[in-house]
């Protein structure tokens, strides 16, 4: 993970260069630490949690749809809003574009998944930082893959098979992606916000035991992210190591004890 002390001069320079010179500079894409760093090295800064403005330049994190996992922290020249650079990048990306990946012979294909993909790409050469979320179509066997937009022309004539599969690739406009996380509700209420409680219902655990598998959670790069703690939104994700992820969001009345979880 970028260390919070690096993060923080980066995000010094990327906000300086984007106002003097009034252009988009962004980040490579970030992991759930790296944004956790990047989080931290905001609150270094100064930069209080509900401002997104860092020394007068506004930046959002973009990553190509609205349930993305790898954000890129963007920062945004005089006469660009998020708005207007969200309705900029799905007509004419210059900082990620979204690549389909499709089997040329459906009834042959292999069944795909997110790791057969990640892993042809590597096989390329291409960096993990310059990949985004891959989302797969169960329908068609296809992959939705977010990249840098300089990565585009490189995908199209290289990613030709992936596995024992032979797949064509196209760039398609952001709006085209039409693949989102698969998601299974459960409803239910907790006897509070804290994490370990909202654990134990998630995965049906013994009362208690949320807590002391907390206790035994490793710190990865040297931080350990708890999202439920200090959250402030209606909605929070968690991921659990590698087996499941789960989005929380609280209802509208706060008083209310009902939370609703949905499972990936």
């Amino acid at each position: 993970m970028i260390e919070t002390d690096y993060m923080a001069g980066r995000i010094k320079e990327l906000a300086d260069r984007a106002y003097k010179n009034d252009y988009i500079t962004h980040t490579a894409f970030l992991g759930a630490s790296e944004q956790a760093s990047f989080h931290s090295a905001l609150r270094k800064l100064g930069v209080p949690k509900l401002v997104t403005e860092v020394a007068g330049v506004p930046y959002l994190l973009w990553g190509g749809h609205s349930e993305a996992e790898r954000v890129m922290a963007v920062f945004l020249p005089s006469y660009l809003t998020p708005e207007t650079f969200m309705e900029q990048e799905n007509e004419a990306p210059s900082v990620l574009t979204c690549m389909k990946a499709e089997p040329l012979m459906r009834k042959f294909s292999d069944d795909l998944t997110h790791r057969d993909f990640l892993g042809a790409l590597m096989n390329l050469g291409i960096e993990r930082e310059t990949i985004g979320d891959i989302l797969i179509d169960r329908e068609d066997a296809s992959a939705y893959i977010f990249v840098t937009a300089d990565l585009a022309p490189i995908i199209k004539e290289e990613l030709v098979r992936v596995k024992h599969t032979s797949v064509a690739c196209r760039e398609i406009a952001l709006s085209e992606c039409t693949a989102r996380p698969e998601f299974e509700v459960r409803e239910g209420s907790v006897a509070s916000e804290r994490l370990d409680a909202v654990l134990a219902f998630v995965f049906r655990l013994a009362r208690g035991t949320g807590l002391k598998g907390l206790c035994g959670i490793p710190a990865r790069h040297g931080q350990i992210v708890r999202p439920f703690h200090a959250q402030t939104d209606r909605q929070a994700c968690l991921r659990i190591r590698i087996y499941q992820q789960h989005s929380f969001s609280r209802p509208r009345q706060p008083r209310s004890k009902v939370y609703r979880c949905r499972s990936l």
